[in-house]
């Protein structure tokens, strides 16, 4: 068996090879070219120093070999004479290290505390609910118009994933439309057990996010919502690149941010990604919504909800990348990261409501979207497409923001 991984220029950065288990030659064997394999990455082999290899390859062999350059590093190995191994390691690689994937340590407790938080979540959701619509205090006309457009988006991204094989379909209906009609039953429920007392404490936070379920989608509100909504989705997007600032400092940056490559595709592919993006910006506003409330109703003072809010997370993250990657300068940028990330997510869910903050979420998927400048490049079409779409988001918030007024009050 063989496998190769490229980037989308297609260069290689790795190469792998199940050699025979049956030697038809016999030995001493030559060793391999390896100036071949930095040629089809796009590196050329005098540039490069002799290291000790480092990494151990999981395929056979008897032969390895090592190169640097910078922070970079590159691998090989051979078994009679043929190459069996070449990867290309970027300084963010880290080797998979035993202690990292077993069952003890930090990383498996703060897994405990998250099942834990969706557990009991989920449970305290189902008995506010209930207790909520037994007492005819809900919004049930909108939370099932939410819970029909949540649906609507997750059934519209399942089919445009279909192959058009009969058992794509049989597998789309039985196992992943399923799952979206719990999701939906899910943010049903969750928005019948808060929106009451969302409505009591912040009132102005479900305004325009209600005239959006009414189709009021002109109205100037919604539109000063989308822009308020769109330019913290793109701060977020900045505040995601603070850990990339550890670098300036001298220490190794994180693994980058990678788009959904299978987007690319086909446009029924990209338009997928799109619904799914949707999608699943939903889910946010009524967590931060539900903790919010929670630490509201147990800490009382706003402020200290808040900070707890903001640290608990925080915490969880340390221990998590800390536990993965050691308690580095880059997992405390993650950490500085992560308090600048969930102040702005409060500050908007708070001051501006849950609409402003689903259209803050989808505008902050940009770095999980491929895009491209480069005119030449065969991504380009797709990527004007989503450049194009999110533009005329922000171009129609700002448009029906005005209201009555004119864009321009000259004749010009």
């Amino acid at each position: 068996m063989m496998a190769v991984r490229v980037d989308p220029s297609g260069r290689l950065l790795e190469f792998h090879a199940v050699p025979s288990t049956f030697a038809k030659t016999k030995g001493p064997w030559a060793e391999p070219d390896w100036a071949a394999l930095f040629g089809v990455s796009g590196l050329a082999i005098a540039e490069w120093q002799p290291s000790d290899p480092v990494w151990a390859p999981a395929q056979p062999s008897d032969l390895r070999r090592a190169w640097t350059r910078g922070t970079t590093r590159v691998e090989a190995a051979s078994f009679r004479g043929q190459p069996v191994w070449f990867v290309v390691l970027p300084e963010w690689r880290k080797p998979v290290d035993a202690a990292t994937v077993n069952s003890g340590g930090a990383a498996y407790v703060v897994g405990l505390l998250v099942i834990a938080l969706v557990v009991g979540a989920i449970a305290f959701g189902v008995v506010l609910a209930r207790r909520n619509v037994r007492l005819d205090r809900s919004d049930k006309r909108g939370a099932q118009r939410m819970a029909f457009v949540f649906l609507g988006f997750g059934v519209a991204a399942e089919l445009l994933r279909l192959s058009g094989s009969p058992d794509s379909w049989f597998d789309t209906f039985t196992n992943n439309l399923a799952l979206q009609v719990f999701s939906s039953a899910m943010i049903w429920i969750f928005y019948l057990a808060i929106e009451p007392y969302v409505r009591r404490f912040w009132p102005e936070t479900l305004v325009a996010w209600s005239r959006v379920l009414e189709g009021r989608f002109r109205d100037p509100m919604v539109g000063r919502h989308i822009l308020i909504g769109a330019l913290a989705g793109m701060g977020m997007t900045l505040v995601g690149l603070l850990p990339y600032v550890a670098r300036m400092f001298g220490v190794p940056q994180p693994a980058p941010i990678l788009g959904d490559l299978g987007a690319v595709a086909s446009f029924p592919a990209r338009l997928e990604q799109f619904f799914s993006i949707v999608q699943n910006s939903f889910f946010i506003p009524v967590a931060v919504l539900l903790g919010v409330l929670v630490a509201r109703v147990i800490f009382r003072r706003p402020w200290l909800a808040y900070g707890i809010l903001i640290l608990v997370p925080t915490v969880l993250i340390i221990l998590g990348q800390g536990a993965n990657l050691g308690f580095s300068l880059t997992v405390f940028f993650m950490a500085g990261s992560s308090i600048v990330a969930f102040a702005l997510i409060l500050f908007v869910i708070t001051r501006f409501g849950l609409f402003a903050m689903l259209v803050m979420i989808n505008f902050s998927y940009w770095n999980s979207l491929v895009l491209t400048t480069n005119t030449s490049s065969w991504m380009f079409p797709g990527s004007v497409v989503t450049i194009a779409t999110f533009a005329a988001i922000a171009a129609y918030g700002f448009w029906i923001s005005l209201g009555d007024q004119k864009v321009f009050k000259d004749a010009i």
